[in-house]
Protein backbone atom coordinates (compact mmCIF):
# COMPACT_ATOMS: atom_id res chain seq x y z
CA UNK A 1 0.00 0.00 0.00
CA UNK A 2 2.79 2.43 0.88
CA UNK A 3 4.73 1.65 -2.29
CA UNK A 4 1.65 2.26 -4.45
CA UNK A 5 0.90 5.54 -2.67
CA UNK A 6 4.49 6.70 -3.16
CA UNK A 7 4.39 5.78 -6.83
CA UNK A 8 1.16 7.73 -7.29
CA UNK A 9 2.59 10.73 -5.44
CA UNK A 10 5.73 10.64 -7.60
CA UNK A 11 3.61 10.44 -10.76
CA UNK A 12 1.53 13.40 -9.62
CA UNK A 13 4.64 15.43 -8.82
CA UNK A 14 6.17 14.58 -12.21
CA UNK A 15 2.94 15.47 -14.02
CA UNK A 16 2.73 18.75 -12.10
CA UNK A 17 6.34 19.59 -12.99
CA UNK A 18 5.81 18.77 -16.67
CA UNK A 19 2.56 20.73 -16.68
CA UNK A 20 4.28 23.72 -15.14
CA UNK A 21 7.04 23.63 -17.73
CA UNK A 22 4.76 23.03 -20.71
CA UNK A 23 1.76 25.09 -19.81
CA UNK A 24 3.62 27.82 -17.94
CA UNK A 25 5.68 28.80 -20.98
CA UNK A 26 2.79 28.34 -23.40
CA UNK A 27 0.46 30.38 -21.22
CA UNK A 28 3.07 33.10 -20.94
CA UNK A 29 3.46 33.28 -24.71
CA UNK A 30 -0.26 33.22 -25.43
CA UNK A 31 -1.50 35.56 -22.74
CA UNK A 32 1.33 38.10 -22.78
CA UNK A 33 1.37 38.64 -26.56
CA UNK A 34 -0.57 41.74 -27.60
CA UNK A 35 -0.75 40.73 -31.25
CA UNK A 36 1.80 43.23 -32.52
CA UNK A 37 4.41 40.51 -32.84
CA UNK A 38 2.21 38.29 -35.02
CA UNK A 39 3.25 38.39 -38.65
CA UNK A 40 1.47 35.46 -40.32
CA UNK A 41 -1.42 33.23 -39.22
CA UNK A 42 -2.57 30.09 -41.00
CA UNK A 43 -5.90 28.42 -40.22
CA UNK A 44 -6.62 25.05 -41.76
CA UNK A 45 -3.96 25.73 -44.41
CA UNK A 46 -5.38 29.15 -45.36
CA UNK A 47 -3.46 32.35 -44.66
CA UNK A 48 -5.75 34.65 -42.67
CA UNK A 49 -3.08 37.15 -41.62
CA UNK A 50 -0.10 38.12 -43.76
CA UNK A 51 2.46 40.79 -42.86
CA UNK A 52 0.20 41.76 -39.97
CA UNK A 53 -2.82 42.41 -42.25
CA UNK A 54 -6.04 40.41 -42.47
CA UNK A 55 -6.42 38.58 -45.77
CA UNK A 56 -9.98 37.25 -45.41
CA UNK A 57 -11.71 40.43 -44.22
CA UNK A 58 -11.78 43.94 -45.67
CA UNK A 59 -10.19 45.80 -42.76
CA UNK A 60 -11.63 49.22 -43.61
CA UNK A 61 -15.18 47.80 -43.74
CA UNK A 62 -14.54 45.87 -40.53
CA UNK A 63 -13.26 48.97 -38.73
CA UNK A 64 -16.25 51.03 -39.90
CA UNK A 65 -18.71 48.35 -38.75
CA UNK A 66 -16.84 47.97 -35.48
CA UNK A 67 -17.06 51.73 -34.94
CA UNK A 68 -20.83 51.59 -35.43
CA UNK A 69 -21.14 48.73 -32.96
CA UNK A 70 -18.95 50.51 -30.40
CA UNK A 71 -21.07 53.66 -30.71
CA UNK A 72 -24.12 51.55 -29.83
CA UNK A 73 -22.22 49.96 -26.92
CA UNK A 74 -21.25 53.41 -25.63
CA UNK A 75 -24.87 54.60 -25.82
CA UNK A 76 -26.10 51.49 -24.01
CA UNK A 77 -23.44 51.91 -21.34
CA UNK A 78 -24.37 55.56 -20.77
CA UNK A 79 -28.02 54.54 -20.33
CA UNK A 80 -27.02 51.80 -17.90
CA UNK A 81 -24.90 54.22 -15.86
CA UNK A 82 -27.81 56.67 -15.70
CA UNK A 83 -30.17 53.93 -14.48
CA UNK A 84 -27.68 52.74 -11.84
CA UNK A 85 -26.70 56.21 -10.59
CA UNK A 86 -29.50 56.55 -7.97
CA UNK A 87 -28.30 53.34 -6.27
CA UNK A 88 -24.68 54.50 -5.82
CA UNK A 89 -25.13 56.39 -2.49
CA UNK A 90 -26.96 53.41 -0.98
CA UNK A 91 -24.28 50.97 -2.13
CA UNK A 92 -21.52 53.18 -0.73
CA UNK A 93 -23.33 53.43 2.60
CA UNK A 94 -23.82 49.65 2.68
CA UNK A 95 -20.10 49.22 2.08
CA UNK A 96 -19.30 51.55 4.98
CA UNK A 97 -21.68 49.59 7.20
CA UNK A 98 -20.00 46.34 6.21
CA UNK A 99 -16.60 47.74 7.16
CA UNK A 100 -17.92 48.61 10.64
CA UNK A 101 -19.04 45.05 11.39
CA UNK A 102 -16.25 43.31 13.33
CA UNK A 103 -15.88 39.67 12.34
CA UNK A 104 -12.36 39.09 13.57
CA UNK A 105 -10.97 38.75 10.06
CA UNK A 106 -10.06 40.97 7.15
CA UNK A 107 -12.71 40.21 4.53
CA UNK A 108 -12.64 43.32 2.34
CA UNK A 109 -9.72 44.46 0.23
CA UNK A 110 -10.38 48.05 1.21
CA UNK A 111 -10.43 47.41 4.99
CA UNK A 112 -8.03 49.64 6.84
CA UNK A 113 -7.48 52.02 3.92
CA UNK A 114 -9.54 54.88 5.34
Amino acid sequence: MTVRSTAIDNERNRAAAVGTLMFGAARQLVFSETGRGVHTVLVDGQTVLSEGRLTTVDESTFRRELGEVMNAVDRDYEQLVAKQKPAIPYLLQANKNLKKAKLGLSRLVCEGLE
